[in-house]
């Protein structure tokens, strides 16, 4: 689905927005769509990040079965 997602020419994609982000410790992703004021255990993926300035951009695009959201990190060097 996803790839049919990318295929599908960005219909609905939007350009992709940078921020910065200093990151401390691990950093956890996770799906917000799912429902439940606790995390589970298999529900996420904790990245080690080495401390320090990353630059952040993030876009996304649709389809009528699929959104996807890509999330890039970089070293601020």
């Amino acid at each position: 689905m996803i790839t049919h997602a990318l295929a599908s020419g960005g219909r609905s994609h939007r350009r992709p927005r940078a921020a910065g982000w200093e990151v401390r410790e691990a950093v956890v992703l996770f799906d917000s769509a799912i429902p439940g004021a606790e995390l589970e255990p298999d529900g996420r993926l904790i990245i080690d990040l080495e401390p320090g300035q990353y630059r952040v951009r993030a876009t996304y695009t649709k389809d009528e079965d699929t959104w996807m959201i890509l999330v890039q990190l970089q070293p601020a060097t």
